[in-house]
């Protein structure tokens, strides 16, 4: 049973964070509404995702540079393309490739998000879709995280919006302590590969939340459970 105490954190500030990965891309097409839509039904307290800028400089949400893997016949980069091509195209699932702004708008502040910058051209538009979110919708600061295995994207990113949330993303140890301190990270995000206790006690004696991806086993999910990670990415959210 949650606490009152648990029940009013937001998504990642819960002692256990149960994170969407791509949604719930075990069950549904991956970065798709119909994905984001089954994570929130198996009652995830964030999702994570993918944002490209496009030609015309919107956030798409897409974990590729290119758009042929997830799309029923589209081919090429998704920055050579305009938003209105990008919208041509359909995902394999039948649906439109989503944009930040319209996913935030439907979900306005239900679970958390964690971002993840892909390229560095979409960071800026990231920050003002996070802040318009801020304005006009149930958005909290404190319901985002910035990801990104660009340490330059989230410096950019912390330049203009020094107040939300930066998880470090790596996939290998060791990592430059000097620069995620320098970030200010929330989190480090790290493979379960490379998880064992004595890594998650080292990250929370310096301060640090440890989020991990991408764990789809249940054996996997409770070692790294018994590890005392904070969090896990995973594609079937439901298993955690």
């Amino acid at each position: 049973m949650i606490s009152g105490n648990e029940e009013s954190k937001t998504g990642f500030e819960k002692d256990f964070v149960k994170i969407g990965h791509r949604g719930a891309c075990g069950y549904e097409l991956e970065n798709s509404m119909a994905s984001f839509r089954k994570a929130l039904d198996l009652g995830v307290d964030a999702i994570e995702l993918d944002v490209h800028a496009c030609k015309t400089g919107e956030a798409i949400i897409i974990h590729d540079d290119i758009v042929d893997r997830v799309t029923d016949g589209g081919k090429g980069k998704v920055a050579s393309k305009t938003l209105e091509e990008i919208k041509s195209l359909s995902m394999k699932n039948g649906e439109k490739i989503p944009t930040l702004e319209e996913l935030l708008s439907i979900i306005n502040g239900e679970v958390s998000v964690n971002v993840e910058i892909k390229d560095r051209l979409v960071v800026r538009e990231t920050a003002e879709i996070i802040k318009r979110s801020l304005r006009g919708g149930n958005w909290k600061e404190e319901d985002f995280i910035i990801s990104s295995f660009d340490v330059e994207s989230l410096f950019l990113f912390k330049k203009e919006m020094p107040k939300i949330k930066i998880g470090a993303l790596a996939k290998d140890l060791p990592l430059d302590y000097e620069i995620i301190k320098e970030l200010e990270a929330y989190s480090v995000n790290l493979p379960f590969s490379i998880i064992d206790e004595k890594i998650v006690k080292d990250f929370h004696n310096m301060g640090f939340r440890v989020f991990v991806f991408t764990v789809n086993e249940y054996e996997d999910i409770l070692k790294v459970k018994r590890a005392g990670v904070d969090g896990i990415f995973s594609d079937f959210p439901d298993r955690l």
